[in-house]
């Protein structure tokens, strides 16, 4: 697989420009939206910690699809409960409201206070939800070491690997 990053340097291989990279993967996924993590999360959950590795490539930064692009208001057509992948309900995903944290230098100490606003199975998410969710989805499939996150890349085709 060739990959281009759309800003900063990359590794550079013969026959490949600085701006572009080389990775192998069990599956190649294009795009981080719903569609794109479900499949992953699927694969993941249902296959063992040694199995197949995965690299999902997006033009967007942040994982979501389209719910990064949407306007405030846009919401779910379906409730919460009928939409996400299937490790992480997005009816009980939390909205973090508030942190406060205490001055370190002061007390000596830190201490972080979050509160947390749950959502009922039924309702109509809002964008600004759905795409904190999938930014959530994406760390989670990261840290199972078989799922890398290519955002602000673009796919530019497959290349054979070499016998020699």
């Amino acid at each position: 697989m060739v990959s281009k990053k759309h800003s900063g340097a990359a590794a550079v291989t013969p026959g490949i420009s600085r701006n572009q990279s080389i990775i192998w993967c069990d599956y190649l996924v294009i795009g981080t939206g719903a569609s794109g993590l479900a499949f992953v999360d699927s694969m993941v959950g249902s296959t063992s910690h040694s199995g197949p590795t995965f690299v999902m490539v997006d033009k967007r930064l942040t994982p979501g699809g389209h719910w990064v692009d949407t306007y405030p208001f846009v919401t779910l057509h379906a409730p919460a409960h009928y939409y996400g992948v299937p490790s992480k309900k997005l009816e009980s995903f939390q909205d973090i409201v508030a942190v406060d944290i205490e001055d370190p230098v002061q007390s000596g100490l830190q201490k972080v206070n979050t509160s947390a606003m749950t959502h009922s199975p039924s309702e109509l998410a809002p964008g600004y939800r759905v795409a904190n969710y999938f930014k959530e989805v994406m760390v989670d499939l990261e840290q199972s070491g078989r799922v890398r996150h290519w955002g602000g890349r673009e796919y530019l085709g497959k290349i054979e690997k070499s016998t020699s």
